[in-house]
């Protein structure tokens, strides 16, 4: 379970519910739930959200780009609730057993 207003931030890693898990995001229209690249300075708690210490520059590899981190993966007999989120800056490549893949931001294996 997430709570609403919990900033979620990825680099190169996603978020697998395997069999027979549930995730339940479920946000509300005055605290989303944010899933988001590392590098995304738009969002955080605490005064600063530069989590990449990049003094918040928007050029070159510091910038958030799709495909900065996996995405959310759902595997056979999982189950899920979203609500209220924000996705962003996903579908990209990530390390699985032994080697890499791709994914899509959203993946539901049913």
């Amino acid at each position: 379970m997430i709570d609403p207003g919990t900033v979620v931030k990825l680099d190169s890693g996603r978020i697998e519910v395997q069999l027979g898990a549930t995730m339940i995001a479920e946000g509300d229209a005055s605290r989303p739930i944010i899933f988001t690249s590392l590098q995304d300075d738009r969002y955080g708690f605490g005064g600063t959200f530069d989590t990449n210490n990049d003094d918040s520059r928007t050029n070159g590899e510091q910038t958030p780009l799709p495909g900065n981190w996996s995405g959310l993966f759902f595997g056979h007999l999982s189950q899920a609730s979203i609500d209220h989120a924000l996705i962003a800056f996903g579908g990209g490549i990530s390390q699985i057993e032994g080697t890499f893949s791709g994914f899509n931001v959203i993946e539901v294996h049913q």
